[in-house]
């Protein structure tokens, strides 16, 4: 499953063109907000469908490093691609690319003020595991 996660467009829309070339196809694009109205435009060019303006899915740390998506969001994108949520999950533990609490792989974060369990995702990473291609 290839996840792609993007934020704070503000109509850069050359630049996210850009990304979206290089990064396409995508079984699940999240993007964390500052898409100024344009979240359908967004969607068509990374082929997928539409989106109701205002959803959100999660949000960034303070730092851009983490994003936390809702938990149930997670593991509709993971199910609705044909993968086990569990098992990405614990795929993605095992690689150090989530923070977890417990068994249930998520962590408890604020999201519009809701306190909510994300799945903890790592935006950036210095080196690709050797094996990053295998699920």
């Amino acid at each position: 499953m290839k996840i792609l996660i993007i934020s704070d467009t503000h109509r850069k829309h050359e630049n996210l063109l850009k990304v979206l070339e290089r990064e396409c196809p995508v079984d699940l694009l999240i993007h964390l907000g500052d898409a100024e109205g344009y979240e359908d435009y967004i969607a068509e060019q990374a082929g997928c469908p539409g989106v109701e303006q205002g959803e959100v899915y999660g949000v960034l740390d303070e730092h851009g490093e983490w994003a936390y998506v809702i938990g149930s969001v997670f593991r509709r994108a993971a199910e609705d691609a044909g993968f086990s949520s569990t098992a990405l999950l614990s795929w993605l533990r095992e690689r150090g690319l989530i923070q977890t609490r417990g068994r249930n792989n998520t962590r408890g974060k604020r999201v519009n003020g809701v306190l909510t369990e994300c799945v903890v995702m790592r935006l950036s990473q210095e080196q690709e595991p050797d094996d990053f291609e295998e699920i």
